[in-house]
């Protein structure tokens, strides 16, 4: 049964249900959904299994999530939590944090954050996610980014098409997360590779979610060594076209 985040009645309902006794909470930490996501349309689950010592702290806390923000958003939210001392030990257990968007936007996040009781434990925060900015990637400026080469192994093999890639820069123009949406994994490599060493000017408007698209074309007659053109079309597309493999290559030439 899902209820309303409140500290005070979350902590007697955990103490209460019979499954939790063997480790009583004395404080659960406040959660909001992340800025960063949810300005970027993220959401998921994040499983934390955490260990707690005698004295009633979290001392080692272990996270599985495919979005890093969130992530680390509830790695830091457990690590706050406090349980009471135990004169038998450390003990460990596996909460669930699930982060939802509602599909009706909104300018301002209007969040709950509820507890599912029952085994295993869940704490789901939902928010209303921003008006969608078709702009986003007009306003980005790329400071610096490193040359784009067509990968060796991709062009011996004859292997061509087309990555997009989904990325966050937090209002630092830092990326912070940087997820395949679609491409063959000799590609995506290289180009998330070279999406990472990019630098970005600060966002006017605060974080920033945007698509980039990485086309990889093999072209033109074959050469040794190979030709290759990139023309980039910041930051949404970076096309790379290289001359196919010859069968023999004469590197005597």
């Amino acid at each position: 049964m899902w209820r309303f985040f409140n500290l005070g009645l979350a902590l007697s309902m955990l103490q209460s249900v019979p499954g939790l006794q063997k480790y009583s909470v004395t404080r659960v930490e406040s959660l909001h959904y992340p800025a960063l996501a949810r300005a970027a349309g993220l959401q998921g689950e994040v499983m934390l299994t955490a260990d707690v010592d005698s004295d009633g702290k979290v001392v080692h806390i272990e996270a599985t999530s495919t979005r890093a923000i969130l992530k680390e958003a509830a790695a830091e939210n457990i690590g706050k939590w406090t349980f009471e001392p135990r004169a038998s030990g450390t003990f460990q257990f596996t909460v669930f944090y699930e982060f939802v968007l509602r599909e009706k936007a909104s300018v301002s996040p209007d969040e709950n954050v509820s507890f599912d009781f029952d085994l295993p434990h869940t704490v789901r925060v939902v928010a209303s996610p921003p008006p969608v900015d078709a702009d986003a990637a007009s306003r980005v400026h790329v400071i610096r980014h490193a040359p784009m080469h067509y990968p060796a192994l991709a062009r011996q093999t004859r292997i061509q098409g087309v990555v997009k890639l989904f990325v966050v820069i937090d209002q630092f123009g830092k990326v912070v997360e940087l997820d395949v949406e679609s491409g063959h994994p000799l590609l995506k490599d290289a180009a998330t590779q070279n999406l990472r060493s990019w630098q970005f000017e600060p966002p006017a408007l605060g974080p920033t979610a945007f698509e980039v698209t990485y086309e990889f074309v093999s072209e033109g007659k074959a050469e040794y060594p190979p030709k290759e053109d990139t023309r980039y079309d910041l930051p949404k597309h970076i096309w790379i076209a290289v001359s196919p493999p010859e069968a023999f290559p004469d590197k005597s030439r």
